[in-house]
């Protein structure tokens, strides 16, 4: 688990990233690294509900497994990726 918590710590110090979070399918939380302040158990709970949307429009158009998603933005607090 020592080199799980280590990518996770490095990828938080990526400029601009406040939190990494390793989730299982359903949102649990399994481990991550970041700021204090930042709720782990959200972001977890809103990208499973957002990989389960997504699976679920891949199904309805008839094109499989969702693989990978990404997002960015920008505004006041900088961007963000899922």
């Amino acid at each position: 688990m020592d080199d799980a918590r280590s990518l996770l710590v490095g990828l938080t110090s990526a400029a601009g990233v406040l939190a990494a979070v390793v989730m299982d399918r359903d949102g649990f939380v399994i481990d991550w690294a970041g700021e204090t302040g930042v709720d782990a158990e959200e972001i977890a709970a809103l990208a499973a509900h957002l990989l389960e949307s997504f699976r679920r429009i891949g199904d309805e158009l008839g094109r499989g497994t969702v693989r990978s998603v990404s997002g960015g933005g920008g505004g006041e607090g900088g961007g963000h990726s899922v």
